[in-house]
């Protein structure tokens, strides 16, 4: 058998890559280059891939995955944040009110008399 040992906070795990259509093979891609082994398990999880820890036993098919879909998730709100934000301050009359803005508060904490500048 094509066993695969995998060392996650130092719990082995074992999986196989024969008679499974390349499953782990299909995870490390998907986990993407230099994942970490949790993070390979969550890919393999997901194809519904076998998982054993080291007595052997079972490992439920979604208890790795169901992590790794959270921090996917978490990953995607915040890029979508950040996208609308650059959408938002790239706009040319909200990125001249930040900048008269900074220059504001620049000058009431440097004391600076800012009307000569209108």
């Amino acid at each position: 058998m094509n066993e695969i040992t995998l060392n996650v906070d130092g719990k082995i795990y074992r999986v196989t890559n024969q008679n499974n259509n390349n499953k782990f093979g299909r995870a490390q891609e998907a986990a993407g280059t230099n994942a970490s082994p949790r993070k390979i398990l969550a890919h393999y999880h997901k194809l519904g891939g076998y998982i054993q820890d080291e007595n052997g036993n079972k490992i439920e098919n979604v208890s790795f995955w169901q992590e790794e879909r959270g921090r996917i998730e978490a990953n995607e709100r915040f890029n979508k944040k950040l996208k609308l934000a650059n959408q938002i301050t790239s706009h040319p009359v909200v990125s001249s009110f930040i900048v008269i803005a900074i220059l504001a508060i620049l000058g009431f904490f440097l004391k600076i008399d800012l009307s000569r500048f209108y």
